[in-house]
């Protein structure tokens, strides 16, 4: 196979240098896009678990990884440092992860600017910010913003390292792929997108001996946490099969989430056009133009087609696992720029169409209860609460990985000062993800000197049954009579007072 050197490449990617600050300014404005009022959604289950992972000590978080979560190992220990400095508010929490899409835009720029001058990098950077699961992503304090930047950059530095005969960005690449994989063990199904592009691109014995022990050490060094989350796969044991007739509403929850039935169609029109546009163009150009689009093509397809093919039987997939994805479709944007001349009223059209596609979805992930309705439930407890109450959080049902006092760690002010009836260990030394508690029968005696409670309940939305009856009549039992009841979303308050 012949070696393409960057001197047979066109030449936008000799002007990179010129517009060094373009990566940085993308990158800014996409954090002051997609940051803005990421406090105000109220929490929710999944960001809670990140809260009470990161606010612990090491010792008790590397205890808890040994049985649960490994797979968020390495963002756990990152957030461990942060909320030390941030705290552990909604924004603080969030707030890694819009920068992390900011990094994703600025990665995606440079990489545009290189193939296809300023212009179509620009739109590549804005583009990779306005798909809607980015916008979900810098509002969400879990692991997936992150690991779609490192995924990002492992493109980035692989497609550096293809047109170099430096060792230095190989190792790069073998770096930032191993830190991928370790942050979402999925980002190992892009690799294969990227020896499908160094083939279409031609590369010489010597780059594919340097791509494979690359990758080789990459997925080495992501091995151990493979092989943990492999013990752990219990954990996820909540997702089910993906049906068929459902294929078309996952790609559009992977991609899409947020947005409005009917503007959904609209997206899916848009984008095909850019990647058709872009398509079409390929056969005017050389094979590193037809290299980087099989690039985008097996992003995109190879990680969505084997996690959907294989939860048609064994369920591995849910719609945030395609986040790793959407940079690929930021670059079939920015393609079909660069196809039609790559002019500045061109990238103002797109970037336009893209922000009126997206400002609907970005309203939606920044609503009070775009998530939950904790923050409802936390102004209740606050409302009914008084002086002396004792709060019970009814004992979630089997089979529920939902303990209802995730809404105490997410607003704790809330239950200042209140007794906790049933717990047993507080999380940092259960040795796991949350507390332990205690059932109503091993708390009779604390039970006799209460005068007035406060109950919290959360229902599963698959639970119909009445599963804290047994409970609420031991309390009956006890005294205590039902004196309000209020409701909030799948959440249930409850005050109970002495007769």
């Amino acid at each position: 196979m012949v070696h393409v050197t960057p001197e047979t490449h066109r030449g936008p990617s000799q002007t990179g240098s010129a517009h060094a600050w373009l990566p940085i300014a993308v990158g800014l404005l996409a954090i002051a896009v997609a940051g803005w009022k990421i406090w105000v959604p109220g929490m929710w289950h999944d960001e809670v678990a990140t809260l009470v992972a990161a606010d612990r000590s090491l010792g008790s978080l590397a205890r808890m990884l040994r049985e649960v979560d490994a797979v968020h190992g390495l963002y756990y220990a990152l957030m461990n440092g942060w909320v030390n400095l941030a705290g552990t508010s909604a924004f603080a929490l969030r707030l890694p992860s819009t920068l992390a899409v900011g990094g994703t835009a600025a990665v995606m720029t440079a990489l545009g600017q290189r193939e296809w001058g300023p212009v179509a990098g620009t739109v590549a950077g804005l583009a990779s910010v306005a798909i809607p699961r980015s916008l979900w992503l810098a509002t969400e304090a879990r692991s997936y913003a992150i690991a779609t930047f490192l995924v990002a950059l492992m493109v980035y530095t692989f497609w550096r390292a293809l047109q170099q005969t430096r060792l230095g960005w190989w190792a790069a690449y073998a770096g930032v792929a191993g830190l991928a994989i370790l942050a979402f063990m999925y980002s190992v199904l892009v690799l294969p997108a990227l020896a499908m592009a160094a083939w279409a691109v031609g590369w010489g014995e010597r780059q594919g001996r340097r791509f494979w022990v690359a990758t080789a050490a990459a997925g080495l060094a992501g091995s151990p946490m493979v092989l943990m989350a492999i013990t752990q796969r219990q954990q996820v044991g909540w997702l089910t099969p993906v049906l068929l007739s459902r294929l078309r509403q996952e790609l559009g929850s992977a991609f899409l989430t947020g947005t409005k039935s009917g503007l959904v169609n609209v997206w899916w029109v848009f984008l095909g056009s850019c990647a058709l546009t872009w398509l079409v163009a390929i056969r005017r150009q050389g094979r590193r133009e037809r290299g980087l689009f099989v690039l985008a093509t097996g992003w995109l397809a190879i990680p969505l087609t084997a996690l959907l093919t294989v939860s048609l039987v064994v369920p591995l997939w849910t719609p945030r696992y395609g986040s790793i994805c959407v940079p690929a479709l930021a670059l079939f944007v920015a393609g079909a720029v660069a196809a039609l001349g790559a002019r500045v009223w061109q990238a103002i059209v797109v970037s336009v169409i893209l922000a009126l596609l997206a400002c609907q979805s970005w309203h939606a992930h920044r609503l009070p209860n775009a998530k939950d309705t904790l923050l409802d439930v936390a102004a209740i407890v606050s409302q009914v609460r008084q002086p002396g109450d004792v709060v019970w959080f009814v004992a979630r049902p089997a089979g529920s990985d939902r303990t209802p006092r995730i809404v105490r760690y997410a607003y704790p002010e809330a239950f200042t000062g209140m007794a906790d009836l049933t717990l047993d260990r507080p999380f940092e030394d259960s040795g796991t993800l949350f507390e332990t508690e205690k059932p109503l029968t091993e708390v009779q005696q604390q039970l006799a000197g209460v005068d007035r409670l406060v109950g919290v309940m959360y229902w599963p939305a698959d639970f119909s049954e009445d599963f804290a009856e047994a409970d609420l009549a031991k309390l009956a039992q006890s005294g205590l009579v039902e004196t309000d009841h209020r409701v909030a979303g799948r959440w249930t308050v409850i005050v109970m007072e002495r007769a």
